[in-house]
Order: structure tokens, then C-alpha cells, then sequence
């Protein structure tokens, strides 16, 4: 989705509009009880969130955060 919403940007799309409705609303929490019963993934002991899961994603958000800034 972001690279999608990146590529309109370049074309002078508006789209912050749209966007910003994607997130509208009141989100609600998770329930302990709910949580408890997903399954953790193989592995998700080393589990890191800080960073992309696909490099050419972080690429296309770099390089157009660079060229527009």
C-alpha cells in the first residue's frame, strides 16, 4: 500500500485525503484473553520489529523520502 500511495504521490495524486480515512475511527484493544490465543510464530523469540520485512520496501520509502525532503 505504501508504495502504491508513493507512486500516486509522484504522479500528483491526491490521495492524503483517502488515506487519512484508513485510519479514522477509535481503535479498540485487544482483549488479554483474545491475545492468549494466537499462536507466536517459530522463531519469535528473535522476533524484530524494527525494521522493514522487504528490502525493496524500505528502499522505495527511502529513496522517496530523500528525493521529496
Amino acid at each position: 500500500m505504501i508504495v502504491y500511495v508513493l507512486r500516486l504521490h509522484d504522479k500528483g495524486v491526491k490521495v492524503a485525503d483517502e488515506v487519512n480515512e484508513l485510519f479514522a475511527g477509535e481503535l479498540n484493544p485487544v482483549a488479554v484473553k483474545a491475545q492468549s490465543k494466537v499462536p507466536l510464530p517459530d522463531g519469535s523469540a528473535s522476533l524484530i520489529l524494527d525494521f522493514f520485512f522487504s528490502s525493496s520496501l524500505a528502499q522505495t520509502v527511502v529513496q522517496w523520502h530523500c528525493c521529496n525532503n
